[in-house]
């Protein structure tokens, strides 16, 4: 049931004409709707084996596990950012996201995650978000109540989310051995 409802709200947030598919989600995990809060909103992931992914997409599930929420700006970071929302903008975030309309956050298409890694996505504004006890390996939910609050973390809780994004071909070794191939002919050549 989770992996057709997953299914089922990442063709709602991304048609089948866009290149995203999804990365890593979690969402209803236990068939419930979760806590649903109205805050300040962070989430570490872990990207899986497969990969790396560019033209990436995130946004947070409230009501029922399914409504997708994003507003105003989401940051990634590569570590867990503890200050307050209002600093976020002058942190040293690895690239920042603003939302489209207010179902998902879009990055910079060149923005590329690498497989087995742990990010860090944070809302610069409140977002209604749900989430439950942790069945989410390699992730955390994180909060703040005001924009001077101070992130933290929920021991033992996730949020809601969907991480998507476009895997990028990697070339075969073939390719490369036909590129030097031709890079050599073309130095022997006489113009």
């Amino acid at each position: 049931m989770r992996g057709l409802r997953t299914s089922l709200v990442a063709l709602a947030l991304f048609p089948p004409f866009s290149p995203a598919a999804v990365v890593t989600s979690f969402n209803n995990a236990a068939g419930s709707s979760g806590n649903e809060a109205f805050v300040f909103s962070g989430q570490s992931v872990t990207t899986p084996a497969a990969g790396p992914w560019n033209h990436i997409t995130f946004t947070f599930l409230g009501s029922g596990a399914v409504t997708p929420h994003a507003l105003g700006t989401l940051y990634l970071f590569n570590e867990e950012y503890t200050g307050p929302p209002q600093f976020l903008p002058s942190a040293r975030a690895l690239a920042s996201a603003p939302s489209v309309g207010a179902a998902y956050w879009q990055f910079d298409p060149s923005l590329t995650l690498q497989p087995n890694s742990r990010y860090f996505f944070y809302s610069g504004s409140q977002v209604i978000t749900s989430g439950m006890a942790d069945s989410y390996p390699g992730g955390q939910f994180h909060f703040a109540l005001s924009p001077q609050d101070f992130y933290r973390p929920v021991p033992g809780g996730d949020a809601f989310f969907i991480l998507a994004g476009q895997p990028v071909a990697i070339p075969e070794p073939g390719t490369f051995a036909l590129a030097g191939f031709v890079l050599a002919a073309l130095a022997t050549r006489r113009f």
